[in-house]
């Protein structure tokens, strides 16, 4: 039991290190993108390219879907899709509960 502990300390060391270099360089809150493909192209090879990075979608709201629903209007696309990779996500909520904050990563596409 004696040797785990010192290896668990290094490890936790060094993510501890990671999250404060982290939040000191902390990049812009957001970034901007345009493309020419369809709504519906842009949505789906944004979520096969947020599957095969190992993360996991954790939700998605449809809100100029659900606006034109409900309004019986024309009105724009704009989604929200929200992922993360569990794993690292755990292991960062039992060093630092509060990072939750930071969680999920959040993805806004719009038409």
């Amino acid at each position: 039991m004696n040797t785990i502990r010192p290896v668990y300390g290094l490890v936790t060391l060094v993510l501890l290190g990671a999250l404060f270099f982290w939040f000191e360089n902390e990049p812009e809150a957001f970034s901007l993108s345009t493309d020419q493909k369809s709504y519906a192209d842009v949505m789906q090879e944004l979520e096969l390219a947020v599957t095969q990075r190992n993360f996991r979608i954790t939700g998605h709201n449809k809100v100029g879907s659900v606006i034109r629903e409900r309004d019986q209007i024309e009105f724009p696309d704009f989604d929200t899709l929200q992922f993360c990779n569990l794993t690292h996500a755990k292991t960062l909520l039992e060093l630092s509960p509060s990072s939750i904050s930071w969680m999920p990563c959040n993805v806004a596409v719009r038409s």
